[in-house]
C-alpha cells in the first residue's frame, strides 16, 4: 500500500494507533514509536498539499485556454493567408506557415506557464523533500523538451543546406514538344506554401520564341507570338534570351526566371500554375531540356529556427534551475 493513500495523520489506525504511520511511525500521536515529525505532513511520497493541488488544477485550465487560443489564431492566420489568394483560379491547399508559427509561438508560451507554475509549487510547499520531487519531476519535463527541440533546431539548420534536400528539391528533364502545346507546367509555390521557385532555365536546341504564362492566360491563346507586355499575367520581361552556347551561330536560346525578380514582383508573381510555350513547328523534333530549382521559404525556415532555439535555451536554463534546487535539498528525503 502506497503512502499516498493515507491521509495526513490517519494510518495508524491499523497497528491500534491514533496517529502517525505505524508502530515506527513517520508522524506523531498517541503511540510507541511515534515522536515529533522531521518534515511536515506533504513529505509523504505522493502527497500533494491542498496548496499544490490547487495549483496543478489552475495550471491545467491556464493550459487549456492557451491550447484554445491557438487553434483561434492559427484558424486566423490560414483565414489571413488565404484572402492574398481570393480571385485566383488556383488555390494552395493550406498554408502552413501561420500554423507553424502559431503552433511554436504558443508551444513556447506554454513552456513558460509550465515552469512558472512549477516554480509556484516549490515556492509553495514547505516540505523539503517534496521541493525535490517537483524539481526532478521538473528536470525530467526539461530534458525532454530540449532534447527534441535541439534535435529539431540541427535537422532544420543542416538540411536546406545539405545535398539531399537540395536535389530533392530541383526538377530536371528533358521534353518534346510541338507547336502551341505546353512545354512544362509548375506552380511558383507548392500546396503547403513551404517552398518557392527561385530559379527556371528552360533551354531549347532551336531559336524559336519561349513564353512564360498562367495556365489560363495560355489556354486563350491560339497563337504565342507578339508583344503581350500590357498582359498582366505575362512577363517576358522576366525571360533573358540567350543563345545557349554564348556563339551566335550556334542554334537555342535559354530563357531564365531568376528569384531576384521573382521577390520583387510578389504582388503578381504569387501562387497558380504557370506554363512555358513555345512556337517550336509540329515535325521538327524540337528538344526542350528544363530545370526548376526551389527552396524553403525563407521567412518559414527563420521562425522554426528563432522559435526553436528560444525552447533550447529556456529548457537548458530550466533544467539548471531544478538541479539547483535539487542540490539544496538533497539532504531532505523522507527515507533518511
Amino acid at each position: 500500500m502506497s503512502y499516498s493513500e493515507y491521509p495526513p495523520g490517519g494510518a495508524g489506525a491499523s497497528y491500534g494507533q491514533e496517529g502517525g504511520y505505524g508502530e515506527y511511525g513517520y508522524g506523531g500521536g498517541g503511540g510507541a514509536g511515534g515522536g515529533e515529525p522531521e518534515e511536515t505532513t506533504d513529505d509523504v511520497m505522493g502527497y500533494l498539499s491542498p496548496k499544490v493541488q490547487m495549483l496543478r488544477r489552475l495550471r491545467a485550465v491556464v493550459l487549456v485556454v492557451e491550447l484554445l487560443l491557438m487553434i483561434v489564431f492559427i484558424w486566423l492566420g490560414y483565414t489571413w493567408r488565404m484572402s492574398e489568394f481570393e480571385g485566383y483560379a488556383t488555390k494552395p491547399w493550406w498554408p502552413l506557415q501561420p500554423t507553424l508559427f502559431y503552433i511554436l509561438l504558443f508551444g513556447v508560451i506554454m513552456s513558460i506557464t509550465g515552469i512558472v507554475f512549477r516554480l509556484l509549487e516549490m515556492k509553495t510547499t514547505e516540505s523539503g523533500s517534496q521541493k525535490v520531487l517537483l524539481a526532478n519531476s521538473a528536470f525530467r519535463g526539461a530534458l525532454t523538451t530540449f532534447a527534441v527541440a535541439l534535435a529539431f533546431l540541427i535537422i532544420i539548420w543542416y538540411l536546406p543546406q545539405s545535398d539531399f534536400l537540395k536535389g530533392a528539391l530541383t526538377s530536371e528533364e528533358d521534353s518534346s514538344k510541338e507547336y502551341g502545346e505546353e512545354s512544362y507546367r509548375f506552380k511558383v509555390q507548392d500546396e503547403f506554401q513551404l517552398t518557392r521557385v527561385t530559379r527556371i532555365t528552360v533551354t531549347t536546341d532551336q531559336e524559336e520564341t519561349l513564353g512564360l504564362m498562367r495556365k489560363e492566360v495560355g489556354e486563350n491563346f491560339t497563337k504565342l507570338y507578339g508583344d503581350y507586355t500590357d498582359n498582366p499575367n505575362y512577363y517576358p520581361n522576366l525571360m533573358n534570351y540567350v543563345n545557349s552556347s554564348g556563339d551566335p551561330n550556334v542554334s537555342g536560346i535559354t530563357l531564365l526566371f531568376n528569384s531576384t525578380r521573382l521577390t520583387k514582383d510578389t504582388t503578381r508573381l504569387r501562387y497558380g500554375e504557370w506554363r512555358i510555350y513555345t512556337n517550336v513547328q509540329t515535325g521538327t523534333g524540337a528538344k526542350i531540356h528544363y530545370k526548376i530549382v526551389r527552396e524553403i521559404q525563407p521567412d518559414l525556415l527563420g521562425a522554426l529556427l528563432t522559435f526553436l532555439l528560444v525552447l533550447t535555451v529556456m529548457d537548458g536554463a530550466w533544467m539548471a534551475v531544478a538541479l539547483v534546487i535539487k542540490q539544496k535539498y538533497k539532504g531532505y528525503s523522507i527515507y533518511t
